[in-house]
């Protein structure tokens, strides 16, 4: 199975970091137009680099499209003519619809909208995926696999729902950062170093990240585990409750989304009209 990345910025080496853990090396092909990032990525993960997907793109049988979604227009329609039957497409754009991509390559191929998040570089990300109707289930295998390297894949049942991916794991870590950005703030109101508040906050997002993540045990387990009757973590949860945190997350969340559908109907009349 030989896996070809058209672009090799970051997000497509977070994903060949996880691939060359289960696939060889010398399956994975990359074209990026800078000798430097070949030179990085090659030395890096031992995989094929060129300055042109030409070299690779008729031998691969998975096409990962990793560049910036206003270079489909004139991309697309350059490779249609090179895609073959058996090929799966496979873009990484945020806000590019499977239906902009039909209708830029000008014919009915098997077509995966992937949604990875930025934790993916490290191995931790979560990624949404969608497929068309032409991708076998053995193909979906295979998709599943190539992400499941960079952390957690799972596909959805409407590509609509791949906004509520972007709400629920796309923009989440800024949620995250922000949180422990605040958390180390207050820190420091209430006497501690706010570099070392901070660090704590995010230690602490990570271990309790580790805990949720082991074992049978649900959140609200984890929760009533801290929050001792009338003790300091209970006043905590109590003034959340009273500031009605739950319709703020969900305001934030659904506003998330409506942006994410915003955003795609834009570019895909930017596109469109290029």
């Amino acid at each position: 199975m030989k896996i070809g990345f058209i672009g090799g910025g970051n997000m497509a080496e977070g994903i060949i970091a996880g691939l060359v853990q289960n696939f060889l090396p010398s399956s994975i092909f990359v074209a990026d137009p800078s000798a430097d990032r070949q030179a990085v990525l090659k030395e890096r993960y031992e995989i094929n680099t060129f300055d042109h997907h030409r070299y690779f793109l008729s031998e691969v049988d998975f096409i990962v499209l990793a560049i910036k979604p206003q270079g489909f227009a004139s991309f697309l329609p350059e490779i249609a003519p090179l895609i073959q039957e058996h090929q799966v497409v496979i873009s990484i754009a945020a806000g590019v619809t499977i239906g902009v991509i039909s209708d830029l390559l000008q014919e009915e191929f098997a077509i995966v909208r992937a949604m990875p998040n930025m934790p993916a570089k490290v191995g931790h990300g979560v990624t949404g995926l969608f497929a068309n109707p032409h991708v076998s289930d053995d193909q979906k295998n295979v998709v599943s696999e190539i992400f499941e390297g960079c952390g957690m894949a799972t596909w959805v049942k409407e590509e609509a729902h791949i906004n509520a991916v972007i709400a629920v794991a796309g923009s989440s870590p800024a949620y995250f950062f922000y949180f422990a950005q605040l958390v180390g703030q207050v820190g420091a109101k209430l006497g501690l170093n706010e570099e070392v508040a901070t660090k704590m906050a995010v230690q602490t997002m990570l271990g309790s990240a580790k805990l949720a993540d082991i074992g049978d045990v649900n959140l609200d387990d984890l929760i009533r585990s801290i929050c001792s009757p009338k003790g300091t973590t209970e006043q905590a949860m109590i003034s959340f409750k009273e500031s009605d945190l739950e319709s703020i997350v969900e305001k934030a969340m659904i506003a998330t989304v409506k942006r994410s559908e915003v955003l795609a109907e834009e570019l895909a009349v930017q596109i469109k009209g290029q």
